[in-house]
C-alpha cells in the first residue's frame, strides 16, 4: 500500500473475509491506495468513508513495495524525522519481532492513531453544528416551497400557537451589508433597524409564533443559492438568539406572495393542528405600495410593489409596515398599484349590471352587423333594425360604407380604449358569460375596503345578490356551418365561454395551446370544415393577419364567418390569470405577462371588411354558483394579485 507524499494519510488496512483491504479515512484527509494490480481507489469526503481495494496485500507485497528501487531512495537525504524513525526500528528489529508481526504492529497503530483523530473530528463537527444551528432546525421542501422544521430532541423546537407574528424578510428584517440591491451572498446581511432582534426576542417571550415569509424566485431562475438564502436564515436566527419559523418560496408559482398558499401550508401543516387567530395576528412587509418620499425625504424611493400588504389582505391579517411595527411611525399612505382591481366591486358591478341590460336588451343590440354581407339574411337585418328602432327596409337601403351604417358602433382601436369606452348597456346575452371573471369596467378600491380586509370583505355581496343570467344561444341555427373566430386578452374568459356555449352544439373547439401550433390550428380549421362542421377559433388572434387565416378557409367552404371580440380590461385579464392558477390549484400555469404586451403590441380591432358578418362583443362578468366548488372559487377570486 502506498500513498502519495501530497496526502497525508491517516489511514487504517484490515482483512475481510474475502482477502480484500478496506481503507478508511477521516474526515479531514484524502487517502489514495494502490493495490497490486494497479488499481488506484481514493477516498475524499467531510465523513467518513470506507474503499475496498481489489486485492489483499501480503506482508511480502509490503516488503516488495519498500524495497523498490533503492538506488533512488540512497539518493535522496533523510530528513530527521526519518533517522530517527529508522533508528527506533533497528531498535525493534533488535527484540524478538519477527517479518511475520511487524506489518500487524503497523496496523495495530495506524488504527489507533485514526480513532483518536475520528473522535476528535467528531467532537469538533458537533461543536460547530451546536454553534451554527443552536435549535436544531433543518430544512425539507414540498415542491418549490422550503420550510424549516425541529429536529427530533432539538433543545428548543419551534413553537406552535395561535398568534403569530409573520415578517417578510429582505427589506424588513434585514438589508445588504454591501449596500446593493441585491445581496451578494450568504453573508451580506444586516439588521434594517438595531432594536428589531430585542424585538423579536420579546415576541418570543410573550408566546408568540415568529415565523419569516419571503419570496425568493431568483432561486429557480439561478440568480441566486437555495443554500445561500437557507444559511443566511439559520445565520438570522441564530443571531437572535430564539427559533423563528421560515418559509421560502422559491419560484413564481401558487406560494410565491400575495397568494396565500404559503400561509396556509404554514398554518395547516406546520403550527400543531393549531388554528392562526388572524383577529390577534400581524403580518410585517415593506412592500407596501408606498410612493417615493413618503417619510419626506427626498432618498426614500417609492416601494417596488404592494405585494406584502396584498398578501396581509388576502389572508386577513393585520399589516404594518416595518417603520410602522418597530418605530411606531405613523401609517404612510399608499397605492395598491397601477391596474389594480378590486375584485368585490367589481362582482358587485357585475350582479347589477344583469338587471340593467335586460331592460336594454330591446333598445341597443350590441353586434356589428353588415347588411351588404351575402350571409346576411333578411332576418338578421330585420332583427337588427327592430333593436335600433329602424324599418327593415330603411336598413336593407343603407349605404355600404360602414361609416354610414346606421346603428353600427364602431369597434374602439385599442384594448385599453375598448376597455374604457362606455357604450349603451348590453344585452343579456353578452352578460351570460358564466366563467370566473370580471366586467371590463373596475371601480376602485373604497376607502373602507383599502383601511382593512375585514371591512372589504363586509361589503362583499352575499351569493343571493346575482342571480344566474338567463340561457342564451350563441350557435348558429341548426345546420347552419360556420367559423366563429375569438379575439381577446390571455385569460379573458375565451376557453370557458366556448365550452359552455359553443362546444355542445357540435362546434369544433381549435385552441393553440392544445395544437401548440398555428400552422395546426388552421389545418385542424380546414379539416372540421371539410367534414361540414363549424369551428370556433379560440386563440388571442390580436391582427387581421392571423385572423385573415380562418377567413380564407371559411370562404373556401362557402360558410359564415363569425368574430366574438371578448371586451375584457387588460387589469381584470390579469387578475384572472392568477385566479385561475389558484383555482386549479396549480395545474393551468398563468400565462407570462410579456403575452399581454405580445398581444397589445399586434392589436388591431376587428373589423367587418374582413369579411365577417358578425361583430359581436363579448363583455365580463363573474357568477359563481351558490355551491361549496363555486363559493370556494368566489374566494380564491376576491383574492388580490
Amino acid at each position: 500500500m502506498s500513498a502519495p507524499a501530497s496526502a497525508a494519510a491517516a489511514a487504517i488496512a484490515t482483512k475481510a473475509d474475502n482477502g480484500d483491504v478496506v481503507l478508511i479515512s477521516s474526515s479531514s484527509v484524502d487517502v489514495v491506495a494502490q493495490s497490486p494490480g494497479g488499481t488506484v481507489t481514493a477516498a475524499s469526503a467531510s465523513v467518513v468513508s470506507s474503499v475496498t481495494v481489489s486485492a489483499a496485500v501480503e506482508p511480502a507485497a509490503a516488503a516488495t513495495t519498500a524495497s523498490a528501487s533503492p538506488a533512488a531512495a540512497s539518493s535522496r537525504p533523510l530528513t530527521a524525522a526519518q533517522r530517527a524513525k529508522r533508528k527506533r526500528g533497528a531498535v525493534e528489529e533488535e527484540g524478538a519481532a519477527t517479518p511475520e508481526t511487524t506489518p500487524k504492529r503497523q496496523v495495530q497503530t495506524t488504527m489507533e492513531r485514526f480513532s483518536r483523530r475520528l473522535a476528535e473530528s467528531a467532537e469538533t463537527v458537533a461543536a460547530r453544528e451546536a454553534k451554527m444551528n443552536p435549535y436544531h432546525l433543518e430544512w425539507r421542501s414540498h415542491g418549490t416551497l422550503l420550510y424549516l422544521v425541529s429536529k427530533e430532541g432539538s433543545p428548543a423546537p419551534l413553537r406552535d400557537s395561535e398568534r403569530v407574528a409573520a415578517f417578510d424578510m429582505d427589506g424588513t428584517l434585514i438589508r445588504t451589508r454591501s449596500g446593493r440591491k441585491f445581496p451578494t451572498g450568504r453573508s451580506d446581511w444586516v439588521w434594517l433597524l438595531p432594536g428589531i432582534p430585542d424585538r423579536l426576542r420579546a415576541l418570543h417571550q410573550d408566546g408568540w409564533k415568529l415565523v419569516i415569509f419571503t419570496n425568493q424566485n431568483g432561486i429557480s431562475t439561478g440568480h441566486q443559492s437555495s443554500s445561500d438564502i437557507q444559511g443566511k436564515i439559520l445565520d438570522l436566527i441564530r443571531d437572535v438568539g430564539v427559533p423563528l419559523s421560515a418559509f421560502v418560496a422559491s419560484a413564481d408559482d401558487l406560494y410565491r406572495k400575495p397568494a396565500t398558499d404559503m400561509f396556509a401550508f404554514m398554518s395547516s401543516r406546520c403550527n400543531g393542528g393549531l388554528a392562526v387567530n388572524k383577529d390577534l395576528s400581524v403580518y410585517v412587509g415593506d412592500a407596501a405600495g408606498r410612493a417615493a418620499r413618503w417619510d419626506g425625504s427626498a432618498e426614500t424611493k417609492k416601494d417596488f410593489s404592494a405585494s406584502d400588504r396584498k398578501f396581509a389582505f388576502n389572508v386577513g391579517l393585520s399589516f404594518h409596515t416595518p417603520e410602522e411595527y418597530f418605530l411606531n411611525k405613523p401609517k404612510a399612505p399608499f397605492s395598491w398599484g397601477p391596474g389594480m382591481i378590486d375584485p368585490g366591486a367589481l362582482f358587485a358591478k357585475a350582479a347589477t349590471g344583469v338587471a340593467a341590460a335586460a331592460s336594454a336588451a330591446q333598445q341597443q343590440d350590441q353586434k356589428m352587423i353588415d347588411p351588404a354581407s351575402p350571409h346576411c339574411s333578411a332576418a338578421v337585418i330585420a332583427a337588427s333594425s327592430r333593436a335600433r328602432g329602424a324599418s327593415p327596409a330603411a336598413a336593407a337601403a343603407a349605404p355600404a360604407s360602414p361609416s354610414a351604417k346606421p346603428g353600427l358602433r364602431r369597434t374602439p382601436r385599442s384594448p385599453a380604449a375598448a376597455a374604457s369606452a362606455s357604450p349603451s348597456p348590453p344585452p343579456v346575452a353578452d352578460l351570460a358569460l358564466s366563467s370566473p371573471t370580471g366586467v371590463a369596467a373596475v371601480a376602485p378600491l373604497s376607502a373602507a375596503a383599502a383601511a382593512s380586509p375585514a371591512s372589504a370583505t363586509a361589503a362583499t355581496p352575499s351569493p343571493s345578490a346575482s342571480a344566474s343570467p338567463p340561457p342564451v344561444a350563441y350557435h348558429a341555427p341548426d345546420g347552419q356551418q360556420e367559423v366563429i373566430v375569438f379575439v381577446g386578452l390571455p385569460a379573458a374568459g375565451k376557453s370557458t365561454f366556448a365550452k359552455k356555449y359553443l362546444v355542445p352544439h357540435g362546434y369544433v373547439h381549435v385552441n393553440q395551446d392544445t395544437l401548440k401550433s398555428k400552422e395546426k390550428c388552421v389545418k385542424a380549421c380546414a379539416e372540421a370544415l371539410g367534414q361540414g362542421r363549424s369551428v370556433v377559433v379560440d386563440n388571442t388572434n390580436p391582427s387581421a393577419e392571423l385572423r385573415a387565416l380562418y377567413m380564407a378557409q371559411a370562404r373556401k367552404h362557402g360558410c359564415v364567418a363569425r368574430c366574438f371580440h371578448f371586451i375584457v380590461g387588460e387589469d381584470v385579464a390579469k387578475h384572472v390569470n392568477m385566479f385561475r392558477e389558484k383555482l386549479t390549484n396549480g395545474a393551468h400555469k398563468h400565462v407570462p405577462r410579456i403575452a399581454y404586451n405580445m398581444f397589445k403590441s399586434k392589436f388591431e380591432a376587428p373589423a367587418l371588411r374582413e369579411g365577417f358578418r358578425e361583430i359581436k362583443q363579448i363583455d365580463f362578468v363573474p357568477y359563481f354558483a351558490n355551491t361549496p366548488a363555486g363559493q370556494h372559487a368566489k374566494q380564491l377570486f376576491y383574492q388580490m394579485s
